[in-house]
């Protein structure tokens, strides 16, 4: 018997993780330099990159990026102040869910 459960994690309780597959996020100003986003200047422009790699020899197809984002690198502005959350990102084989990986999610304050 096999049991399989599933479910999203409370926000702030996701953790990294991967397997078959790798995933990084970073965020960075117009210059190519790192931007802490847990604490950002009302108003400061930046982009984040999502990175997602195979370090295995086998090839992976139909591999799905979800996040809140339309494109891999998008240009962002911290716009109003305050607390928000940032959820993770999640990336996935479409027919084998053993094969995943995803970021942590993380509280940013804006001001």
């Amino acid at each position: 018997a096999r049991i399989i459960t599933e479910g999203i994690p409370e926000q702030g309780e996701e953790k990294a993780y991967a397997n078959g597959v790798s995933l990084a996020v970073s965020y960075v100003d117009l210059n190519g330099r790192p931007v802490n986003v847990a604490q950002l200047e009302q108003g400061t422009n930046f982009s984040a990159v999502v990175t997602v790699k195979n370090p295995s020899a086998r090839g992976y197809n139909n591999l799905v990026l979800s996040e809140i984002f339309p494109a891999v690198k998008i240009n962002l502005c911290a716009v109003y102040p305050g607390r928000f959350y940032l959820p993770p990102v999640y990336c996935e084989a479409m027919y084998d869910y053993l094969i995943r990986a995803n970021t942590a999610g993380q509280e940013v304050t804006v001001f």
